[in-house]
């Protein structure tokens, strides 16, 4: 990929990052350093103009003798949810050993989780001050 296709995907992200994490969205150096490490991995979700709405990102993680791929973030431009892009942005890593972790308020998510084969399989008290806990939510390969 040339540098300005890299940096307007850069910018895209950046954008989408915002609208969905307004209270804690990832800088440029950030940008920067997730993409240049191989044990990161980015994903997006496009419209029919090839645009991006949606993202992920996740840290691939050695857990026994396989790895697993920790989703740190999944966001979806605000104007296009409930249109089933997180669910295809999750449907994306099917076959791969992928663990998230969802605020139990966020009954949105947790019903996509669960849609694309995700299954509960722990609890973290105190993660977060706005909530009383997050499901660990694993989906096997």
């Amino acid at each position: 990929m040339d540098g300005t296709n890299y940096d307007t995907a850069i910018a895209d992200l950046m954008r989408l990052d915002r609208l969905c994490y307004s209270d804690s969205p990832l800088t440029l150096d950030q940008w920067h350093q997730i993409t240049a490490r191989a044990d990161y991995q980015v994903f997006a979700g496009l419209d029919d103009n090839n645009n991006r709405i949606g993202y992920g990102i996740g840290r691939t993680c050695r857990e026994g003798d396989s790895d697993c791929l920790k989703l740190l973030r999944l966001g979806v431009d605000p104007g296009c949810r409930r249109r089933g892009v997180a669910r295809g942005l999750l449907q994306q890593l099917a076959g791969v050993n992928v663990e998230l972790e969802l605020r139990e308020t966020n009954v949105t998510a947790l019903k996509a989780a669960v849609a694309c084969g995700f299954a509960p399989v722990g609890v973290h008290r105190g993660r977060f001050d706005d909530c009383d806990g997050v499901l660990l939510y694993r989906q096997g390969k």
